[in-house]
Parts: C-alpha cells; sequence; structure tokens
C-alpha cells in the first residue's frame, strides 16, 4: 500500500469519525491526522496494512511489519495555501473527478437494491471500457444501442413494478391518488438518485404524473414516472457537485455514501 493511499485512509477515517487532527510544521510540509488523532485501532501513518488477498480489503487494526515507503519530495505534489488560518495546514489537492456512468456490474447491483428484482438487463449490454478497464469515464460514452437497452429495461422493470399498485403506492384508505403518488415519487426518487430529491425535481415528475393521469390509467402513470426515474442522468451516473472549499469542492454526506458503496 503506497503512502498516498495511507495517508488518504487516514484523513478519511479522522473524517468519519468527527474527528479534529492537528497539522503539523515538518521539514517536508506534511499534513495530515497525527497518530493520537485517528480512531482506536487505526494504523499508524506509513504503515503498511494487512490485506485478505481474496478481496483486497485491509483489514483495520493490523499492521505488518514492512513498512510503506513514502514518496520522494521531488514526486509531491506542491502544497496549497492554507486556507483555514491554521499554521502547517494545507489543502489536499484531489485529482479530477470526473462523472462516472454505472458499470452493467453496477447497474444491475443497483437496480437489485432499488426494485428488489431478480432481473440482470445489464448482462445484455453492449460491452464497453478503454484501456483496459470498463469503468473510464474518459471513454464511457452511450451508445444508441446501449440507450435503446436502457429503455427497454425500463419498461420491462416498470412493468414488474406495477403489477402490484397498491402494495408499490401503499396508499392510507381514502387518501388522494395525486397526493399518494407524489409521497411514493419523493421517496423512490431519493433512493433512485441516492440523494434527496429537489423541489424541482419533485415539481417535473409530478408534471409528468399530471399529463399522463387520467388519460393514462393510473398504474400506466406511474409506469412513466419509474421509466423517467431509471433513464435519468441522476441515476444511470453517480453525479457529484460538491460542496465549495477553498478553490475545491467537497462531497456532501450522500456523495461520499454513494461514493464509497460503489468501492
Amino acid at each position: 500500500m503506497t503512502h498516498s493511499t495511507l495517508s488518504f485512509r487516514s484523513w478519511l477515517l479522522a473524517v468519519l469519525f468527527g474527528i479534529s487532527s492537528a497539522c503539523s510544521d515538518g521539514a517536508e510540509g506534511g499534513s495530515g491526522p497525527s497518530e493520537a488523532a485517528l480512531p482506536p485501532g487505526s494504523p499508524a501513518p506509513g504503515a503498511a496494512t494487512n490485506t485478505d488477498p481474496a478481496n483486497g480489503v485491509g483489514e483495520p487494526g493490523t499492521t505488518s511489519s514492512t513498512s510503506a515507503t513514502p514518496l520522494p519530495q521531488k514526486d509531491r505534489p506542491p502544497p496549497v495555501a492554507a486556507a483555514t488560518g491554521i499554521p502547517g495546514c494545507e489543502v489536499p489537492q484531489p485529482g479530477a473527478s470526473p462523472i462516472r456512468r454505472l458499470t452493467s456490474f453496477e447497474y444491475d447491483n443497483t437496480l437489485r437494491t432499488l426494485v428488489a428484482t431478480q432481473r440482470t438487463p445489464g448482462r445484455s449490454f453492449p460491452e464497453e471500457g478503454g484501456s483496459g478497464f470498463d469503468n473510464n469515464a474518459d471513454v464511457s460514452v452511450v451508445s444508441r444501442l446501449l440507450s435503446s437497452k436502457y429503455l427497454n429495461a425500463a419498461e420491462d422493470l416498470s412493468a414488474e413494478m406495477t403489477a402490484n399498485l397498491d402494495g408499490l403506492l401503499a396508499c392510507a384508505p381514502g387518501a388522494e391518488v395525486r397526493a399518494c403518488v407524489a409521497v411514493w415519487a419523493a421517496g423512490f426518487g431519493a433512493r433512485a438518485f441516492r440523494r434527496p430529491l429537489e423541489p424541482l425535481e419533485v415539481t417535473e415528475m409530478m408534471g409528468l404524473f399530471d399529463k399522463l393521469h387520467p388519460q393514462l390509467p393510473l398504474a400506466e402513470a406511474v409506469r412513466g414516472l419509474i421509466e423517467a426515474f431509471l433513464q435519468s442522468p441522476h441515476f444511470l451516473y453517480r453525479v457529484e457537485h460538491g460542496l465549495p472549499y477553498a478553490d475545491l469542492s467537497v462531497l456532501t454526506g450522500y456523495e461520499l455514501a454513494s461514493r464509497l458503496s460503489y468501492f
């Protein structure tokens, strides 16, 4: 495990556990959480973590006797001026964060979690990838064939989900239909987009429902909403807007949780 990976892991642990770490004024200008600031059982910075060869996941709290070799000073990125006012602190310099589309494997797993289906439409998607990786965002484009596959998958899944419409919407007896659909759409949309819907998004989805119903039966109108959600870029892509921090952006809680869930 490299020094940069350990530094990121230590920083991430500090953030997740809400620990405020001190910055040091080392000769090399390094920064990051000190050993005392890490949660109990976390490996010290610079120590190699044991790794399970079956899945590549490190075992927390265990270290090997071999220390990782730190990057030479000349290979380290130049520090950014501190924006916190704390002497010795440096703002990290993350790399580019492109908007990544779900791979076929991620698509099927996401659907299984979202709608508890046994369908695996991703297996029929055209093979893609670049540079030996199927999640290379720089070459991951949606072809006409793939877009038609997305449409077919959304139609099949919407039909499956609305087969038991009463169980899907779970409307209270005597509840107004539109209000019941609005509550369902907000909950389903939040899980599909991996974050709460924005007010404008709720308005747009319910506007679509108003165009479909009562011209179409209720089940058909709900199918239209499901298909719209499943073909939205916010479902097909892992969109990360972040929050401004100095000259950078930091992930929101939902974005961080989404990124970790796809590791």
